[in-house]
């Protein structure tokens, strides 16, 4: 029965539901998120709520004791779960692709950046297919997507750090050189 309890019945029944409620949040998060990029709040700061949803909903059920016999208030904190995970999904499916737009300008280098992007999307998803069949355990499951989060966060920081300081400093000096020209007084 796993850690959810309820037997085949319950899992059968939620299943479905439960992952449509996850793609449906993540769906209607995508086009907020995508408003908020534009705002203050920034891109650096949506990574930062993603990442912290995404960890609070893991952590939630990696610690949550579910009661034997399922009523209600269990179905409706794993929506809840579903939710919250799909809300923190939809940041990393929209923005890392616009992030990279934003650093390989050029056709060729965006090109080659996105097919890098989708090779390790289809790896991750590949590893979690082997994971799932291999590893029984939720708790197992739940502390390596945890640890993938917070190393993928991490990777967020330093490409924001790096090389994003790196891109914005080169861009600023061709701005500086283009309007101080003598071509553009």
């Amino acid at each position: 029965m796993g850690k959810f309890g309820g037997g085949p019945s319950f899992l059968t029944t939620t299943a479905g539901p439960l992952t449509a409620c996850f793609n449906g949040s993540d769906m209607l998060a995508s086009y907020f998120w995508g408003r908020v990029a534009s705002t203050r709040f920034g891109w650096r700061g949506e990574f930062l709520a993603a990442t912290t949803l995404q960890a609070s909903a893991l952590v939630f059920l990696l610690f949550w004791s579910v009661p034997s016999d399922p009523g209600p208030m269990t179905t409706l904190l794993l929506f809840t779960c579903s939710v919250v995970l799909g809300i923190g999904d939809a940041v990393w499916f929209s923005q890392v692709p616009a992030i990279l737009q934003c650093l390989f300008p050029d056709g060729n280098d965006l090109s080659a950046a996105m097919s890098n992007l989708k090779l390790w999307q289809s790896l991750g998803f590949a590893v979690q297919f082997l994971l799932g069949l291999l590893v029984q355990s939720f708790e197992v499951k739940t502390a390596v997507v945890l640890s993938v989060l917070a190393s993928a966060y991490l990777f967020v920081v330093v490409l924001d750090v790096g090389v994003m300081s790196l891109k914005e400093t080169g861009v600023r000096k061709e701005s500086m050189v283009e309007v101080n020209s003598p071509a553009s007084m």
